[in-house]
């Protein structure tokens, strides 16, 4: 009996079933057993195996394969420290931006927010932010002291109270009312009040004269802007270092308004270009003309130019000497000694206009 193989010899062999004399033994492999696990799958289906289906396999897992190499990686992929490290590069306006991109980065802005403000001012507004501080929030205060805060006794008599029609009164129900952060209520007030006339003043439009003894309506809804935005800015350190960046865009826009200005022949704070496109203060360190007064009105708007108040130049040491911190401490001890609650009138009521 002559049997045909698979490859295409030819083997023979006797009636009994044994190879012909001079044949040779092919070798055989054994056949792989076939268990019930080859045949069904896990949800009960029969397997199908068959060499269309493992084509169809391998050229599936081929096909994932190249997508997986050319997935787009997502930025929140990044480790939390090279998130941090793009962000205090970025300018406050551009952080802020990111919050409306998706709730994830809105959630990592807002977690991180203090210590973004903190590298970001260190390294941008380091100037700017020694000349305006934040009023001490009054949760800030231990509260025994709040009801000699809020006299109004004690707040008519403080001098630097006076009614300014650009600039609202500091709310006693929110900060600290020592004499220390009324001027820094004050000069907040002034630089984000200069920025809503940049408009005007790059145009040579007129700022609008208040007659005496008159409110207007839209002063007093402009007044009312500027407190919000500062009071924003007493829970978000973030908004207070986009105010530092505001006012070191109108400064640098002041100092070449005034520059160009051939009226104007008053010495000049020197910038170059390279410090403008910086985006930070440093170069407000040298000596320089700069206004430490606040101007008591909006005419005053015109010739200013360098406005960074609780500094002076001390000429032997060739630097700038900053209100300290501290003395916030000092003058809220002196006020809890003076105005003790006993012998002041009584505490101001919140609807009151003050």
């Amino acid at each position: 009996m002559t049997v045909i193989n698979s490859d295409g010899t030819t083997t023979t062999y006797t009636a009994s079933g044994k190879l012909l004399d001079g044949e040779q033994q092919r070798p055989s492999e054994a056949t792989k057993a076939v268990t019930d696990s080859d045949r069904v799958t896990a949800k009960g289906s029969l397997n199908v195996r068959s060499k269309k289906t493992e084509r169809m396999k391998r050229k599936l897992e081929k096909k994932k394969a190249k997508s997986a190499g050319h997935q787009p990686t997502h930025l929140l992929d990044l480790p939390n420290e090279i998130l941090f490290n793009i962000f205090i590069q970025m300018r406050p306006s551009e952080v802020l931006g990111t919050l409306h991109i998706c709730r994830a980065f809105h959630d990592l802005v807002q977690h991180n927010e203090a210590l973004l403000s903190r590298h970001i001012v260190s390294a941008r507004y380091p100037v700017l932010a020694k000349c305006f501080r934040l009023p001490v929030s009054l949760d800030d205060i231990d509260p025994k002291l709040h009801v000699v805060l809020q006299y109004e006794t004690r707040i008519q008599m403080l001098g630097i109270h006076r009614r300014y029609q650009h600039i609202p009164q500091p709310d006693p129900f929110a900060a600290c009312t020592c004499l220390t952060c009324v001027l820094r209520w004050q000069a907040l007030f002034t630089i984000i009040d200069f920025n809503y006339w940049q408009e005007n003043l790059a145009s040579g439009k007129p700022i609008p004269v208040i007659p005496r003894d008159q409110i207007p309506e839209w002063n007093k809804t402009l007044k009312e802007r500027t407190a919000r935005i500062v009071l924003r800015a007493l829970k978000s350190p973030l908004i207070h270092a986009r105010i530092l960046e505001m006012h070191l865009v109108n400064t640098c826009a002041a100092i070449k308004r005034q520059t160009e200005n051939r009226g104007n022949r008053r010495r000049h704070f020197t910038m170059t270009q390279a410090d403008e496109d910086s985006g930070t203060d440093s170069f407000l360190e040298q000596e320089g003309p700069s206004t430490a007064d606040m101007p008591f009105q909006r005419d005053g708007y015109d010739l200013l130019e360098v406005y960074l108040p609780t500094r002076t130049w001390l000429k032997n040491e060739t630097r700038w000497a900053y209100m300290p911190a501290d003395i916030h401490d000092r003058d809220l001890a002196w006020a809890a000694t003076r105005w003790n609650p006993v012998f002041a009138a009584e505490p101001i009521p919140k609807d009151s206009d003050v």
